[in-house]
C-alpha cells in the first residue's frame, strides 16, 4: 500500500521524466536547433514576460498539495537569474515573488483558521501538518521562519498557523520576515550565480532535474507514509 501511495504521487515526474526522455530522442534525431539556442528562446519569453512568470510561479509553489509537483522553485530561480542581463529588474522580480508568497501564505492560514484544510488532509498531507503543528506548539513563530526556507515547508506552516489560530496579524509579521530574508538570501545567489544557473536550461540538464524532483517526491513520500 504504501508502495502504491508513493507511485501515485511520482506518477506526474514519472510521465515527465520519460516525455523529455523521448523528446530528447527524437529531438536530436531530427538535427533540431542546439541546446544554446532553445536557452535564447527561454531568454527571449523571460524577456517578455518575466515579471508574471516570477509572480505565477511564486503563487503556485506555496500552493498545497499543487507544490508537491509544479517546479515553481526552479522556474523562480531562474527568473531572478535572469534579471541581471538587465532587461528585468532584479528588485522587482524579487518583490513580486515575495508578494505571491506572502498573499499566498496568508491564503493558507485562513483555510486552517476557518477548516477548509480536510482537503489537504484528503491529499495524504495530515501527518506533514500534524507535525508542523507541534513544532509551531513547541517553538513560536520561530518555525514558521524557519520553515519559510522552502514554500513546501512554509504552505504547510501556514496552514498549521491558521488551525491554531494565532492572531493573523502577529502571523503576517512574521511571514513578511521570513519571505524578505529568505528571498533574500536565495535571491543573492541566483542573481550573481546567474551565468551557470541559465546553462540548466539544456534539455539534458532539464531531464537531470526532473529525476531530482521524482528522487524528491519518492523520499518526501517514503516519509509522509512513516508517519501515518
Amino acid at each position: 500500500m504504501k508502495i502504491v501511495n508513493i507511485v501515485k504521487l511520482a506518477i506526474i515526474p514519472i510521465l515527465i521524466f520519460l516525455s523529455l526522455l523521448v523528446f530528447i530522442i527524437i529531438y536530436q534525431s531530427l538535427g533540431l536547433p542546439s541546446s544554446t539556442a532553445l536557452v535564447e528562446l527561454a531568454r527571449k519569453y523571460l524577456d517578455l514576460y518575466g515579471y508574471p512568470i516570477a509572480f505565477a510561479a511564486a503563487f503556485v509553489e506555496a500552493i498545497p498539495p499543487v507544490n508537491f509537483y509544479f517546479p515553481g522553485s526552479v522556474v523562480i530561480v531562474v527568473s531572478v537569474s535572469h534579471s541581471r542581463t538587465g532587461v528585468l529588474n532584479p528588485f522587482g522580480v524579487l518583490g513580486l515573488i515575495e508578494l505571491a508568497f506572502v498573499i499566498c501564505y496568508s491564503l493558507n492560514y485562513f483555510i486552517g483558521r476557518f477548516g477548509f484544510y480536510w482537503f489537504l488532509v484528503r491529499c495524504g498531507l495530515g501527518p506533514a501538518i500534524e507535525r508542523s503543528k507541534q513544532k509551531i506548539s513547541k517553538r513560536g513563530m520561530l518555525w514558521l521562519l524557519i520553515s519559510c526556507w522552502h514554500p513546501n515547508f512554509g504552505a504547510i506552516a501556514s496552514v498549521a498557523s491558521g488551525i491554531l489560530s494565532i492572531p493573523f496579524r502577529r502571523f503576517l509579521i512574521n511571514i513578511v520576515l521570513a519571505v524578505i530574508v529568505w528571498n533574500g538570501i536565495f535571491g543573492l545567489i541566483a542573481y550573481f550565480g546567474s551565468d551557470n544557473i541559465m546553462k540548466l536550461l539544456d534539455l539534458k540538464w532539464l531531464l537531470l532535474l526532473v529525476a531530482i524532483w521524482l528522487i524528491w517526491i519518492i523520499i518526501k513520500g517514503t516519509k509522509n507514509t512513516k508517519g501515518d
